[in-house]
């Protein structure tokens, strides 16, 4: 059984996306973020679930899927194949430790 990709129903609570710089993102580095994407038609996996942080896997970052999913390649293909409900929405859960 293959599972879905994965996507937050809301944007973390340290996401990119907000205002005001809440990952302290050097200058620049959002910017060259989102063009690195864009350039592969790629969807953004979240800072939260990279490197093995999450057990059940990776999942999209809610801010840059609203913003750019219309535009990703990945998206529109995923979309074609699957249909609209390509993805399935998760819930972020604060890490209890």
């Amino acid at each position: 059984m293959t599972r879905r990709p994965q996507l937050w129903t809301e944007r973390c609570s340290t996401c990119v996306f907000w205002p005001g710089n809440r990952m302290r993102l050097a200058p620049g580095r959002f910017a060259d973020l989102i063009a690195r994407n864009r350039a592969t038609g790629s969807m953004l996996i979240c800072h939260k679930t990279t490197h093995g942080e999450r057990a059940a896997g990776p999942v999209m970052c809610r801010g840059y899927f609203d913003a750019y999913a219309a535009d990703s390649r990945v998206a529109q293909i995923m979309e074609r194949l699957f249909g609209a409900a390509w993805y399935e929405e998760v819930v972020e859960r604060e890490d209890p430790n």
